[in-house]
């Protein structure tokens, strides 16, 4: 009874440890799944991302190239064409989770062209809007910081021409504010000083049609 009592309590233990070898290549086999797993979702997300930048580089030459290669085309017919090129662009921008502030700053540079007050309004908003939600995502990068000061400075151009000058201004000394604030990161920065003296000028020049002499001088003089 004893020795059967034993050779029970060693089959147990032998099926015990059968078991548990068996739990562990069943955990290992988890494991290496899961590994694997992981492993095709990263190199999908680094495929994902390189087409995504393949698909962005691709849109940025087609803006770029409406903006270069047409810009002195005149023609309703061209400025119809660029528009529609845009827009679309602007879409596929969108669906890719980039950023669109370009393309929306041309678009109000054809309906000011066209004379469009109301939708160039718009599109020069709509820029501004995009550049500052880029810079809040990304605070520290500088062609962030210099995408929104375009889009500032286009909304600013349009608001002085159409002789609101103080919505102008307001716009202008946010810009020149950024300005000065990337002069101090490269304070030898050749373009960094002319984009600077710019950004003077304009906003002298505003401040004078908003008969502030007395505002404006010093700006000029700082410009020079």
């Amino acid at each position: 009874t004893a020795r059967k009592l034993a050779e029970r309590r060693r089959g147990e233990a032998e099926k015990a440890k059968g078991e548990e070898a068996a739990a562990r290549r069943l955990a290992e086999r988890h494991r290496d799944q899961a590994v694997a797993a992981r492993k095709a979702t990263s190199e999908a997300r680094v495929r994902e991302t390189a087409a995504k930048e393949e698909a962005m580089a691709v849109l940025r030459e087609v803006v770029l190239r409406v903006r270069d290669d047409l810009k002195d085309m005149p023609w309703e017919p061209v400025r119809k064409f660029r528009a529609d090129v845009l827009r679309q662009t602007v879409k596929s921008y969108g669906r890719l989770q980039f950023t669109a502030a370009d393309p929306y700053r041309q678009l109000g540079d054809l309906a000011r062209e066209a004379s469009d007050t109301e939708d160039a309004a718009r599109a020069y908003g709509k820029a501004v809007e995009i550049s500052r939600a880029v810079v809040e995502r990304e605070p520290k990068a500088e062609d962030s910081q210099r995408d929104l000061i375009r889009s500032l400075k286009a909304l600013a151009h349009f608001h002085r021409y159409g002789a609101k000058i103080k919505l102008a201004l307001t716009l202008y000394r946010e810009a020149l504010a950024i300005e000065r604030k990337l002069i101090r990161l490269r304070p030898d920065n050749a373009i960094a000083q002319r984009e600077l003296a710019t950004a003077l000028a304009s906003l002298g020049e505003t401040e004078r049609l908003a008969g502030n002499g007395s505002a404006a001088l010093p700006l000029f003089s700082e410009a020079l």
